[in-house]
């Protein structure tokens, strides 16, 4: 059986490591959209109600 040499363990470290980092961006990204597309929605929402009260009360 062979031990692992020194680059193998460097590889595995690396490859864990940018594991971590593409699962720790998705997390934060996945948020972000959470937290930012409820707010556009209702921004958006109250921005429509206050253009629709407007026409309604010029008529």
């Amino acid at each position: 059986m062979l031990l692992p040499t020194w680059s193998d363990l460097e590889t595995a470290r690396s490859n864990q490591f940018l594991c971590f980092y593409l699962l720790y961006c998705l997390e934060w990204l996945l948020c972000s959209v959470l937290l930012i597309f409820p707010t556009c929605l209702l921004l958006w929402s109250l921005l429509l109600n206050t253009e629709f009260l407007q026409e309604t009360s010029w008529n």
